[in-house]
């Protein structure tokens, strides 16, 4: 689709390093094996790396790297450290070009696509290596990136020709602010579930139940209305009902961030089993 050359231009044009929509999906094989999770895993790529950089790019604001599909300035790429073991390098990345007033873009008319892997074991490794690296990234990386927003207040304008780095680092914090969808379900679920027992059992005010089933409507509304445009061929509605019990499997996941979190950064098997 000519997604080099597009990347190049951008990138040769803007001096700035370039993303394009790199996508993911379950190979013919897994979905003949009716793997529901695979069709959820795969909204959920859609949901982090098309809706949200879209939403972000109608704003004129900046996107995260994700890995693949980037085409990078050379003068910015000699100043910045590569080959880290950083489980999330390519974010990591991101961000230090964005330190540097040099934001990513997005250009979702550049498509890159992969598989996610056929055997459950590459599956899980690469999930634990994705989650635990946005975990890590969203407790050590925000208090550093607000250090570095707030030395920016002030500043001429470097992000670009009408916005601020400042504005820049800070739609990345809050991009960073936003935890694995399936996290956050469980977690907005969770808090919903202490408003009705704090109003149940303590009488307490209701205040916190509206505000917690405020929350719980928005975050139906945003994936709905993402589902109705984006996800409906990579999801089947029913398949999309059963999210939350998909969102509660992956706990231990979670969980295992805390007393065994992953460091280093293993490459996933990506053979058949």
């Amino acid at each position: 689709n000519g997604a080099i050359a597009r990347l190049a231009s951008l990138c040769a044009t803007h001096g700035r390093p370039v993303q394009a929509l790199y996508l993911m999906s379950a190979s013919q094989d897994l979905r003949l094996r009716g793997a529901a999770s695979s069709g959820i895993a795969e909204f959920a790529w859609i949901l982090k790396n098309q809706v949200r950089p879209l939403g972000f790019g109608r704003l004129g604001l900046p996107c995260q790297l994700m890995g693949s599909g980037m085409a990078l300035p050379w003068p910015a790429l000699q100043r910045v450290s590569l080959a880290s073991t950083n489980l999330v390098e390519d974010a990591q990345l991101g961000l230090d070009f964005a330190r540097m007033g040099l934001a990513p873009l997005f250009c979702p008319q550049a498509v890159i696509k992969s598989r996610f892997p056929n055997s459950p074991e590459g599956r899980q490794s690469q999930r634990r290596r994705w989650e635990h690296g946005s975990l890590s990234l969203l407790i050590f990386g925000i208090p550093r990136l607000l250090a570095d927003l707030i030395g920016q207040t002030g500043r001429r304008p470097l992000c670009g020709p009408s916005e601020a780095s400042s504005l820049c680092l800070l739609a990345l914090a809050l991009d960073l602010c936003v935890p694995p969808i399936a996290l956050l379900t469980v977690m907005v679920a969770a808090v919903f579930a202490l408003a009705i027992a704090q109003v149940w059992w303590l009488a307490g005010s209701t205040l916190p139940l509206f505000a917690a089933g405020f929350a719980v409507l928005l975050l139906c509304l945003a994936v709905s209305l993402a589902w109705l445009r984006f996800g409906r061929e990579a999801v089947s509605l029913g398949r999309l009902l059963l999210s939350p019990a998909y969102a509660l499997a992956k706990l231990p996941l979670y969980g295992s961030f805390f007393w065994r979190r992953q460091l280093a950064w293993i490459r996933t098997n990506r053979d058949e089993k």
